[in-house]
């Protein structure tokens, strides 16, 4: 409590001394060179300067993005301090401030996604490619009034470029490290005097960075085992109509493949040993390959395992129908899409040479919303704005899951087979009125009040159900080892039914105070929630053997639970969050840098934890995260200018008492649990920065030099949720450089080459237990050093 209160004391004297020191910004001249640009965006649901929103928010442009090779939110992460985005070989993981949304597929998002203004309803449409992007806003914090609930730690809405009446196109090549090309192209037309049309399309194929070293690098005929296709295309129409109705339409596909899966598994030898000495067996993790050993994180890619079975296809459909009408100076919108996905995921959870079990995945998703909002103007002195909307979503999901288990190292029976076969269908619906009303009091102060109302209502059906085959001994006898055999994975036999009603009210207040045009305080407060649901895992423990009916009877294959055990079910969660900042230009306009401190208390909060067998859903937590965040751009000469970013987060878990045990304290101790209250959460870690220096200047009269040294930083975070030592990532710093050549006349035309973690660092995204196997884990890394070359040609 005393290091809270000294961490606190810290915090406040810091914010006060940047405010003092940031109050001699002065309303100054426009200068005509070397100005920083007005960045326009949308996070309020009003065309507003970045500098004049009274919210933590940074702004990408497709620019931007496509100048750092970013093809997905996955390889945006390091350009967002404070934002973690981890992608286990398939399922990203979104965290912001500390908090995500962890791995259940029942879950609801901690970041809400927002794509062209429409909600993505789950966390694995992250691995939608990026192209033809107009920019990407990250706004941190609750975010619930204009995006709903599920945005309690903040959002990341990308706006994809439209069709505009003009004809031009474009169309970009790249090649790199580990055989990695990406082609990208788009073409513009105006149709007529109202209308225009715009494709644009991307694809990217790699080879991956991941050697495989088992078996003389012949595994299912491939040597490098996280080969990748990603592919999209996109069509858009935009409307101008002469009575003031514009109409936009946006329909896009997009897939994604996996070759094989990237995870590497190691054995901690020295930690299995001790556990040996002191009585535990070595088990499963004597089969595997004694050579597995990873010292200090250096080389991953010494073990890659089997990875049969395998299969990884993500295929994506998005409509979006966009109609705004212009009423005088008020605006009326209507946003309506629909989305689908397919994704077949097919794999080995061991990722070694042990080939006793299977998992196969089939999740089938689709999505409707329609948005009203009425937008008014904003307010002179005296007046009063507002917006307000109506929200609605439906949702289905359809998960099948089956785990086959082939001669089972402890149930040596040749040629068997038994698993579980698992259908989760997850019906959902919600409805949600919003409003936000703006009184500008005086020239410099304005107060925003809002409210958002959501209902929702979810309702499930789930079976597991354990199966056997070629036993040769008669079926019960076989279905009973069938049931002991999954009960050891936590996993039983039931038919559940079940249903859920919420209602939410999420207000929020917001104070901005303009001291000049160029320098700006607010300060903020808001309730958000995230929507409680049902465990989507595949080894739910409703109905475990060793567990009985009301009525006393056993439950197993034949006699499946009807009731749900405690876990299934898990509750909301909400969140309380403040914030104060400033924002300012200063040195006439020739400089900028905004300053947040923000704190957020979560209570109920949803933990989902590998207990070394399978996932561990709960309303266990309650935590406080709370924290500084800046950033900055400076323009130094006609040459040079810099930018960055910096967060400092200060996270604790202020109750957790039943988080999940470690690998040691499960299986030497022999404790169920640990006591996390005090402790920090996964992938929070506690200092986070970006540096940026860039050059530009004219080669010749026709020809445009401009280069780019960037650096990202990132002090040591856990990766697993039980907070296990083997999953600690040191701290690190990625170096990234950038020089190209374009046309210095028109832009037809731009050659670059990008190197990207000069430094070489290897960073684990993501770990966990090896299931079955006592002290094996499996990690993930980010990509090495790579270097590309990009070609592009404007028409």
């Amino acid at each position: 409590m005393e290091a809270r209160k000294f961490r606190f004391k810290v915090l406040s004297t810091a914010i006060i001394t940047i405010l003092s020191a940031q109050s001699y910004a002065q309303d100054t001249t426009e200068v005509e060179n070397n100005q920083l640009e007005r960045i326009e965006i949308t996070a309020q649901k009003r065309t507003q300067n970045i500098q004049e929103v009274p919210v933590s928010v940074s702004a990408f442009t497709g620019e931007q993005l496509k100048n750092n090779h970013i093809t997905s939110l996955v390889d945006a992460s390091d350009m967002m301090p404070n934002v973690e985005i981890s992608s286990t070989s398939s399922m990203p993981q979104i965290y912001m401030r500390g908090i995500g949304a962890g791995i259940n597929y029942g879950f609801e998002q901690s970041v809400a996604q927002f794509k062209d203004n429409i909600y993505m309803g789950r966390a694995i449409m992250a691995r939608a490619p990026v192209f033809d992007v107009e920019r990407i806003e990250v706004l941190k914090g609750a975010q619930s009034i204009m995006f709903g609930k599920n945005a309690t730690a903040g959002v990341i809405s990308t706006m994809t470029k439209g069709a505009i009446n003009d004809t031009e196109g474009s169309f970009s090549a790249s090649y790199g490290s580990h055989s990695t090309l990406s082609l990208e192209g788009m073409f513009n037309t105006a149709i007529n005097d109202n209308w225009s049309a715009r494709i644009a399309g991307v694809l990217k194929t790699t080879d991956g960075f991941m050697d495989n070293n088992l078996d003389n690098n012949d595994i299912r005929g491939v040597d490098h085992i996280d080969g990748q296709e990603n592919s999209g295309v996109r069509l858009s129409l935009q409307g101008n109509l002469d009575n003031g109705l514009s109409v936009g339409l946006k329909v896009e596909h997009s897939e994604s493949d996996f070759e094989l899966s990237s995870r590497q598994y190691y054995v901690d030898n020295e930690a299995l040993a001790a556990a040996i000495d002191q009585g535990h067996s070595p088990g499963l993790t004597a089969l595997l390959d004694p050579n597995a050993i990873i010292d200090q994180r250096v080389e991953f890619d010494d073990t890659a395992g089997d990875q049969s079975p395998f299969n990884d296809n993500f295929e994506s459909d998005t409509a979006v129908l966009t109609l705004e009408y212009d009423l005088g100076n008020n605006t009326l919108t209507s946003i309506t899409s629909y989305q689908d996905y397919t994704w077949n995921n097919a794999y080995d959870p061991t990722y070694s040479e042990q080939s006793w079990i299977a998992l196969d995945r089939t999740e089938n998703f689709d999505q409707l919303t329609q948005e009203f909002r009425f937008v008014t103007p904003e307010a002179d002195v005296g007046g009063v704005d507002y917006i307000a909307g109506l929200f609605y979503t439906r949702q289905n999901l359809d998960l099948n899951q089956n785990a086959d288990i082939f001669e089972f190292p402890s149930v040596p029976i040749p040629d068997s087979r038994y698993g579980l076969l698992s259908d989760f269908a997850l019906d959902e619906w919600s409805i949600a009125a919003f409003t936000s009303i703006g009184w500008q009091v005086n020239e410099k102060l304005k107060l925003d009040l809002g409210l958002r109302v959501d209902k929702e209502n979810k309702t499930v059906t789930s079976s597991q159900e354990t199966f056997t085959a070629d036993l040769g001994i008669p079926e019960a006898n076989a279905l009973g080892i069938a049931d002991s055999i999954l009960a050891a994975f936590g996993a039983g036999n039931h038919r559940l039914d079940e249903e859920r009603d919420e209602t939410h009210f999420s207000p929020s207040l917001k104070l901005s105070y303009q001291e000049n045009k160029n320098l700006m305080y607010y300060a903020s407060a808001t309730v958000g929630s995230k929507g409680g649901g049902f465990d989507g895992t595949l080894l739910n423990n409703t109905g475990i053997m060793g567990t009985s009916s009301p009525s006393g009877d056993p439950y197993n294959h034949f006699n499946p639970a009807v009731i749900p055990s405690d876990s299934f079910e898990y509750e909301d969660e909400e969140a309380t969050a403040f914030e104060i900042g400033l924002k300012s230009d200063i040195l006439d306009g020739r400089g900028r840098v905004n300053v947040a401190y923000y704190y957020t208390q979560f209570d109920n909060m949803q933990v989902s934890a590998w207990d070394g067998q399978s996932y561990v859903v709960d309303n266990a937590a309650k935590s406080i995260v709370q924290g500084l965040e800046t950033d900055f751009t400076f323009i130094l000469n006609d040459y040079f200018y810099v930018s960055g970013a910096a967060a400092y987060l200060d996270f604790e878990y202020d109750s957790f008492e039943n988080g999940v045990a470690t690998v040691w304290q499960d299986k030497v101790e022999g404790l169920g649990g640990q006591n996390l209250t005090g402790r920090r959460g996964v992938y929070s870690p506690e200092v986070t920065a970006s540096f940026s220096l860039n050059y530009d200047d004219e080669l010749t009269s026709s020809v445009l030099l401009s280069s780019n040294l960037s650096v990202s930083y990132s002090s040591s975070f856990y990766t697993a949720s039980d907070l296990d030592e083997q999953s600690k990532q040191d701290s690190f710093a990625k170096l990234n450089f950038r020089i190209g050549l374009s046309d210095a006349n028109d832009g037809k035309w731009s050659v670059a080459l990008l190197a990207k973690n000069l430094t070489d660092e290897q960073v684990v995204r993501s770990s966990q237990d090896l299931p079955g196997n006592a002290f094996a884990y499996w990690v993930s890394i980010d990509p090495p050093r790579t270097y590309t070359i990009t070609g592009t040609y404007n028409f």
